[in-house]
Parts: C-alpha cells; structure tokens; sequence
C-alpha cells in the first residue's frame, strides 16, 4: 500500500501490511535535509517481518523530498511520513514516530548515525527480557576522517560501570540516563512509553533528555548488555558543534528541569548517585566561547534552584572515564541481570 508525498510532505509512504505477524520492534528515525546519510542507515537495518521501519521527516527541502521519494521505492518495508505539525525538530518527529509504533519494544535512530553489524541479532535476543530498558553501548567516529569520535564515552562510562559492578550505585547510575540521555543504543517497552504518557520535549536542543530521565524513573527494571550494535557520527557541521549562544540556553533551561524533576522524585539514597549537576554545562559556556560573564550567569541561575556544581559521584565518573576503577572490559557474552536491583 504506498501513498506518494504530496506538495506539502505530509506522507511519503504508509509502508507495507504486517497482517498477523506480531511487530516485536519499531525503529524510529527523525529526518532532515540528510537523505544520503539515511540511505546509509537504513542499509544497516535488515528487513524483517516482526521489525517497523518509521521514518519521520521534519519538513526537509523539495530536492531532499525527492531523494526522500527515490527511497521509499529503495526500502519499501520502510513507512515514510512527514512533521506536519507546527513545531519542527527531532523531538516532534520522534513523538509523531512513538504514535505510529507498533512495536513491542522502541528503538531510536539518528539519520546521520547507523547501526553496526549484527545489531538486529544482539537486539532480537533481548525481546524476551523483563526489563523496561535494555541499554547497549555505542561507538563514535569522527566525520570525514573517520577515526575514533567521544561522543559516545558518557554513555559508555554509564553502562560499563554496571557491567563491570552491577551495584546498586551502578544500577541506578545507569537507569537515571541523565548522564547519558542520547537516545541511541537503548531499547525501551513502548508498553512503559505509553502508560506514563513519556514524550520527547518538542524543542530545539536537548530534546531527548527529559524524555530518558522520565523513561529511567518509570522503568521497573533495566539490564545492560556489552554489545556493540550503534555508531554516533561526529562531523563539524552537527548541531552539536555549531551552537549559537540562543540554543545552549535552551539546552541549559531544560538540564535544569531534569534536575529539577530528579530532585523532586527520586529518594535520597538513589538520588546520590543520579548526576544532576551543573560543571558540564558551565564549563561548556567557556569551551564553547561564550564568555566568562555568561559562565557567571549559567552558574548563578543553577545555584537559584539548587543544583550543585559538582559532587563526590561526579569526581567518580571522571575518574572512572579516564581508566582509573577500571577492570578489563571487552566484550563478554550474556547480559546482566535483567530484573534489575
């Protein structure tokens, strides 16, 4: 059943019937004005009868929608659809894709990132876990060189801690996302998604945040598996690196709602380990230029709601990036335990 993109994009492609065949995963990917990188990434995705393809875009250009249309002919298991609600941004494209999911389980996917070898495998064995959240741990790479990138360390720290120590320290540190919201290299029950209502904030910058420190508080349980199945792509052209000074406060207003919302809900003794601080964003206004006046302001407006520069765990994080706790962590098969604390 396909249905061509009209003249204002607001459906590419319904995609094909899954009849009775059960959906065990939706894979759902914002798009924009990136078709070339989400051939790549849909190439990375087998195609299986139990596995939905969505993708979303966010109202890309003509000459892109074009290209957008030559690929719902080249992956026609692939459902196409377009934002045509007033917000743009990935957010909204990934709640759009929350909706039309029919999936037992969740995954998100970034356009310009791609999966890894084996990655429906390593995914698929973990369909019958009775966790909320299964998390994975990604890679990085640097664009066009190719070499070894390091947005992906925090969330590896996250998860390697737990694999290494399955602590309750660890387990919540990992569970809490808030050091490590990407939304990559995790899979979530859409049953969770759904009965607390959990939703990408529909913002500019750090839309994914609120969304996995909610989904962390909600989960009943979550488990860790050390196996590699996402690549992040670094490239100098990312949002990432070309932040206006506008977009980081937008960033830096909704860390604070996150920290906000930890401190409220979270007891005492699972709070400590949770990372609600502020050092990363403060110090990000200097690396990023921004100025020392507004470093002092960042830092006075997180001190106005209580939220600590930097704590005792903080300290612990940092020197556990840099190799120091640390045991031998290669790959190791099975997963840890799947019922949680």
């Amino acid at each position: 059943m396909k249905k061509e993109l009209d003249r204002e994009g607001k459906a590419l492609r319904d995609g094909g019937s899954f009849g009775a065949q059960e959906v065990d995963l939706s894979v759902i990917i914002p798009h924009y004005d990136s078709a070339d990188t989400l051939d790549r990434l849909l190439g990375t995705i087998p195609q299986r009868e139990n596995l939905q393809v969505i993708v979303v875009d966010d109202r890309s250009s003509e000459a892109e929608r074009e290209k957008l249309r030559a690929l719902s002919e080249k992956y026609p298991h692939a459902e196409f659809c377009s934002n045509d609600r007033e917000r743009k941004g990935a957010g909204t494209c990934r709640n759009i894709g929350i909706e039309r999911a029919k999936g037992k389980w969740l995954v998100f996917a970034d356009a310009d990132d791609y999966f890894l070898p084996g990655m429906y495998d390593v995914l698929s064995a973990s369909f019958g876990s009775s966790s909320d959240i299964v998390f994975f741990v990604p890679e990085s790479v640097k664009l066009p060189s190719g070499t070894p990138g390091d947005r992906h360390k925090m969330f590896e720290t996250a998860v390697m801690m737990y694999i290494e120590d399955p602590s309750f320290a660890n387990y919540i540190r990992m569970k809490s996302s808030i050091g490590n919201t990407t939304p990559v290299a995790k899979m979530i029950r859409a049953s969770l998604v759904r009965k607390h209502r959990i939703r990408y904030s529909e913002i500019l910058q750090a839309n994914d945040v609120m969304f996995w420190t909610k989904a962390g508080y909600h989960a009943g349980s979550a488990s860790a598996v050390p196996e590699h199945i996402y690549c992040i792509t670094d490239s100098d052209g990312s949002m990432t690196h070309d932040m206006t000074w506008e977009n980081y406060r937008i960033r830096i207003n909704e860390h604070i709602r996150v920290c906000r919302f930890c401190v409220k809900h979270y007891p005492p003794e699972e709070l400590r380990y949770v990372h609600a601080v502020s050092i990363n964003n403060v110090a990000g206004v200097l690396t990023r230029g921004f100025g020392v006046r507004r470093a002092m302001s960042v830092y006075r407006k997180y001190r106005k709601y209580r939220v600590p520069l930097f704590t005792e765990e903080t300290i612990k994080l940092m020197l556990f990036r840099r190799g120091f706790f640390r045991g031998g962590h290669g790959k190791r098969k099975g997963s840890f335990p799947r019922d949680g604390v």
